[in-house]
Formats: C-alpha cells, sequence, structure tokens
C-alpha cells in the first residue's frame, strides 16, 4: 500500500502476550506467562491514539475433542481476561482441531462444533475481552473454515478463509468452500476491536501479497491478525517471518500471527512452538 493513510495523523501502540505453553525462542526464556510484550513500539496510523493489548494463545487442540478442545480455549481465554487483553487469538479450528478432514463430512459433528463455538461465546457475557475463535461453518448447505469474534456473550462477526490450499499436507478444497471477499459491501475480515479496526485472516489467505491482507490494508485496517494451523517442517519459521515481514511492508501496518502449537524435538530446546510477531517497517 503506497502512500500516507487517510484521516490524519495518529498512533497506536500494539502489545502481544503470549501464553503458559512456552516462548517464541531461548532469549524469552526468563519472562513469566503473560509478560512477552511488544508496547511501547508504536506506528503511524489513522485517527485517534490508543492500545490493543493482543494476546496468543497456542493450543495443543486434539482433533474431533470438542469438549476438550472448548475447554483449553475457555481457560485461556480467562487468563487473557485476567491479564488485561483486549482479544485473545486462538488458532485456525481450534473447535475442531486441525485437520478435521472427514469429520466435517458429518453433518452431526459440523452441528457439534457450531454449538460449542456458541456455548463459548455465551460465556463472554460481562468481560471486556474478545475472541477470535476458528471453527467450521455451515452456511447454505457449504461449510467455511471460519472464524468467529466472539464477545458479550455472542458471536459479533465472522470471517470465512478465502484462499484453500490444495498441495502437499492440505486438501481444503474438498471439503470448504472459499470465502467472500466482501459482505454487505464491506471488506471481508475487517473489524472493529474496541477502537481499533483489524484485519482478520486465515493461514494461507497471509501467504500471497495480492490476497485478503491488502485488501484489508485498503481498507484501513491498522493492525492484522492471521491464525494457523499448519503443520512445522524444517525451514519454515525462517520462511514464515520473511513472508510476514513483506506483508508487514505492504499494508504498513503490524502482523501478529498464531499457530497451533506446531512442534518439532531439538536436542537443545525440546518442543517448541512459535507464534510469530512481526513488526518491520522501512
Amino acid at each position: 500500500m503506497n502512500g500516507p493513510r487517510s484521516g490524519g495523523p495518529g498512533r497506536v501502540r500494539v502489545s502481544v502476550d503470549r501464553n503458559r505453553h512456552g516462548p517464541v525462542d531461548k532469549r524469552l526464556a526468563s519472562l513469566p506467562p503473560w509478560e512477552f510484550t511488544a508496547s511501547g513500539q508504536a506506528f503511524p496510523v489513522g485517527n485517534g491514539v490508543g492500545t490493543m493489548r493482543v494476546a496468543l494463545s497456542q493450543l495443543n487442540q486434539r482433533v474431533g475433542d470438542l469438549a476438550g478442545n472448548v475447554a483449553r480455549i475457555t481457560a485461556d481465554f480467562e487468563r487473557a481476561e485476567a491479564a488485561g487483553a483486549d482479544v485473545v487469538v486462538f488458532p485456525e479450528l481450534a473447535v475442531t482441531g486441525y485437520p478435521p478432514e472427514d469429520l466435517v463430512l458429518k453433518s452431526q459433528f459440523v452441528k457439534d462444533n457450531m454449538k460449542a463455538l456458541a456455548d463459548f461465546a455465551v460465556s463472554t457475557a460481562g468481560r471486556s475481552c474478545r475472541a477470535l475463535v476458528g471453527f467450521v461453518e455451515a452456511r447454505e448447505s457449504r461449510l467455511y473454515n471460519a472464524v468467529a469474534l466472539c464477545g458479550n456473550g455472542e458471536v459479533l462477526t465472522i470471517y470465512r478463509k478465502q484462499l484453500l490450499p490444495n498441495y502437499s499436507v492440505f486438501d481444503e478444497q474438498r471439503y470448504f468452500r472459499p470465502g467472500p471477499d466482501t459482505v454487505n459491501g464491506v471488506t471481508s475480515g475487517v473489524m472493529m476491536i474496541g477502537a481499533t479496526k483489524v484485519g482478520v485472516s486465515i493461514c494461507e489467505d497471509i501467504w500471497s501479497a495480492d490476497g485478503p491482507v491488502r485488501a484489508q490494508a485498503k481498507a484501513n485496517a491498522v493492525v492484522m491478525l492471521n491464525i494457523n494451523g499448519s503443520p512445522y517442517h524444517d525451514g519454515k519459521h525462517t520462511d514464515r517471518e520473511e513472508m510476514l515481514a513483506n506483508r508487514a511492508r505492504d499494508s504498513r501496518a503490524p502482523i501478529i500471527d498464531v499457530d497451533r502449537k506446531s512442534t518439532r524435538l531439538n536436542s537443545s530446546h525440546g518442543y517448541i512452538p512459535y507464534a510469530v510477531f512481526c513488526l518491520k517497517k522501512k
């Protein structure tokens, strides 16, 4: 996105907290839970001055374990609320576990996953924190890989993944339909969290330079939140950071990216989950 944003000068501060599952790397090992923060790094955005505190929840969800998955989501939501987070971001398809594959062909499973999400949303009543939760949405006889913004005891809005990977270990086009690029004339994935306009995307969406994140930036989203369920492979962390840096430069916005508890066995560090907070600008 070229040129200054419309609406005059302003600044937003974004802080990011990790959950109890471990740091990104050994440099953060001494920090207690909820104190991995990037607060104090400010970036010019649109109108107003504000702070948005974001909690990243990397969960080791189990495919098909709806009750257990939602229990883990609820527990981390409570931690995020207690920590004063404005929003807690969960991984892709956190309700069902990733990848659910042929389970989504069972209509009762899909209904149960949607009820589980609705029940969780009810539990957010009376809380100030919002939650972005991945789930499978059934809508007009179609299935979507979706993420719901939950708060005030309800599902506030839903984003549906637009770019569906169908290579390597991914087979999403077999199960899901791509989401629309606009809904009622509004760019898909653009949401308000408090006074901050954010762009929400799911995994593959952010890998395309001309994809949903670009459209959200053009719609003046000032923070990008991306949820993932991708499996680990050697070198992926480096590839992802490079890609996120490119998206951050392109959109001129911070990129907050959370995966499920993707792990690799490393003799010196044990199992290492990763979440990337990319703030890189020219």
